[in-house]
């Protein structure tokens, strides 16, 4: 380090950001990309468009259920995101992933 050079300004302490949840995405498709994504109403419409989409990639009946085997550990609906799975004033998103279960 050179003794002559200026002192470097100091470090801004970061701020921490907040992470976009589900509507945000809806938003943004909307407002950016004019696309508004058909959403499931229900539970069993979601499993059947995940399998139904799984399975149009090429992927078999054990890769389906193995992949969203991953996917059910958390504890809420189809549509609910990580961190907001119970109703409180605090509740905030702790990911972009949904935190589905199998029921």
């Amino acid at each position: 380090m050179d003794p002559s050079a200026p002192p470097l300004p100091p470090q801004a302490t970061p701020v921490p950001r907040s992470i976009p949840v589900v509507a945000d995405f809806l938003k943004a498709a909307a407002e950016h990309f004019d696309f508004v994504p058909q959403q499931p109403k229900t539970e069993i419409e979601y499993k059947k468009a995940y399998a139904g989409t799984a399975f149009a990639a090429g992927l078999t009946k054990d890769q389906v259920v193995r992949i969203y085997a991953i996917r059910i550990g958390g504890s809420g609906r189809y549509d609910v995101q990580a961190g907001l799975e119970y109703p409180k004033p605090d509740a905030k998103a702790v990911s972009t992933a949904l935190a589905t279960t199998n029921s």
